[in-house]
């Protein structure tokens, strides 16, 4: 009998939850709520122009920016971006990649793309376009764009998308995928990764407003990505979902590091290392990456003979995240073992992001790191950071190995992931599920105090028949 009405009561939550909430755009958690604007300063210092992005005449190559006379500033430059040939201009006197608003009612520049058919734009039609924006001198430029597409401050995206926004306190995130983009069946399970980072991820450093665009181009050949702090884009040419998986979580990491892109000579492969840790790290997590990649990433990473403080010693560019992986991977272990799972990689990007002041990022340094995970566990912990970042020997990275997640991770993880997507219906689950917990105790716990009445009545009957 109880265990019909446990079934019942399970179906109905599972059923309950399975439901397709509302679309919500937003949601509230308990992280901290300062957030960084994604320029620093505020309208009223910089001052802001109004400018439209399009396409002339449907070119695929070609990108117009025209701006509102009426809300340039009188001394009003831009620079414009290296990968591009200005092709017109007015309203600007020019001098080299520096224009200078000279007047007019309607300025405009338009510049081709340098880049290679299908990196920078649809090679076969006119469908997408991937074009880096110019620099305005002491003036926020908002951007609006003619037709579909969407522009941050350093690149825009011309081309329809589909959008995915979530919230946590103040902090916006947005995954902007082409319509062109390979991974379009698979956006769901990219979002979701992502939002997982994001709720996983408590390091303080974040932007009020953080955008990610997956393209079908490549516009850096030589990367997959690239991060401008608020703003970043990814490639998913040629690439698999779990993969493109990795690179949107790799490239969120930078947004939350306030010393990337800085440092000295021996501490400029820590903002790789520790994205790289990251995006295998919640890739494994959420199911994109398998233990024995992870596991492998480890072996690839303590195999290459080079030191992390001297990057003329790295066989290749590659050494900062690979190596770096499997150095971060290991002392996060270590750190957590020396302080019984207080201090982690997390709580030293944390430390490390406290000393930034406004839009000064921190300035890396071995002596920083070290000192911070030494006050944090121990002087043996900080001794072997220490010597590994000179070591060009292979690490010991056992304790830092993964399994194959059982059905107890997986439904955790599956856990997480509903709550993320449905809090409402969650909540919900988990009132019922503690309502389902007390009545089985209570039900459990009354049978053993009083019996069941039909208990009873068979005793008493076997007693009266036993006296006849």
């Amino acid at each position: 009998m109880l265990g019909r009405k446990l079934s019942v009561l399970l179906v109905a939550c599972l059923v309950l939850t399975s439901i397709a909430p509302v679309q919500a755009q937003s949601e509230s958690t308990g992280i901290d709520q300062k957030c960084l604007t994604n320029q620093y300063m505020p309208d009223a210092e910089w001052g802001s122009i109004r400018a439209e992005i399009s396409r002339p005449n449907g070119s695929k190559d070609t990108v117009r920016i025209s701006y509102h006379a009426k809300n340039i500033p009188d001394e009003f430059f831009l620079e414009l971006p290296e990968e591009v040939n200005l092709t017109r201009q007015s309203g600007f006197n020019r001098d080299g990649r520096k224009l200078r608003y000279s007047g007019g009612e309607s300025p405009f520049v338009e510049y081709r793309l340098r880049g290679e058919s299908g990196y920078w734009y649809s090679s076969t039609s006119h469908t997408w376009t991937y074009a880096p924006l110019p620099d305005h001198l002491n003036v926020r430029a908002n951007y609006e764009v003619k037709g579909a597409g969407t522009a941050g401050e350093d690149f825009v995206y011309l081309g329809n998308y589909t959008k995915h926004t979530f919230e946590q306190g103040c902090h916006t995130v947005s995954l902007v995928v082409s319509n062109e983009s390979e991974i379009k069946p698979g956006t769901e399970e990219v979002f979701h990764s992502l939002r997982y980072a994001s709720s996983e991820l408590d390091v303080g450093h974040r932007y009020d407003d953080t955008r990610i665009v997956v393209i079908p181009g490549q516009p850096d050949p030589s990367a997959d990505g690239r991060n401008y702090g608020d703003e970043s884009w990814v490639t998913s040419r040629g690439l698999r979902n779990a993969e493109v998986t990795e690179l949107v979580i790799h490239e969120y990491v930078h947004s939350r590091q306030r010393f990337a892109g800085s440092g000295t000579a021996d501490t400029v492969w820590f903002t790789e290392a520790t994205a790289s840790f990251y995006q295998l790290k919640y890739g494994y997590e959420t199911g994109a990456v398998s233990a024995s990649k992870y596991n492998d990433a480890l072996e690839n990473g303590s195999s290459i003979s080079a030191e992390l403080g001297n990057s003329s010693t790295w066989p290749s560019r590659w050494t900062e995240y690979r190596r770096g992986f499997t150095y971060i991977a290991i002392l996060n272990e270590k750190m957590l073992e020396a302080s019984e799972g207080e201090y982690s990689i997390e709580d030293l990007i944390r430390g490390v992001n406290s000393r930034a002041n406004g839009s000064t990022p921190v300035i890396l340094q071995r002596g920083l790191l070290l000192d911070r995970i030494e006050r944090n566990t121990n002087s043996s912990v900080a001794h072997w950071a220490n010597e590994s970042i000179s070591s060009t020997g292979k690490m010991d990275y056992s304790a830092a190995k993964v399994e194959e997640p059982g059905p107890i991770t997986i439904l955790e993880s599956q856990l997480k992931q509903r709550i993320l997507d449905k809090p409402l219906s969650s909540a919900f689950m988990w009132f019922m599920m503690g309502a389902l917990l007390m009545f089985a105790v209570c039900d459990i716990a009354s049978s053993r105090i009083w019996g069941r009445p039909e208990e009873e009545e068979n005793a008493n009957e076997k007693e009266s028949n036993q006296n006849d």
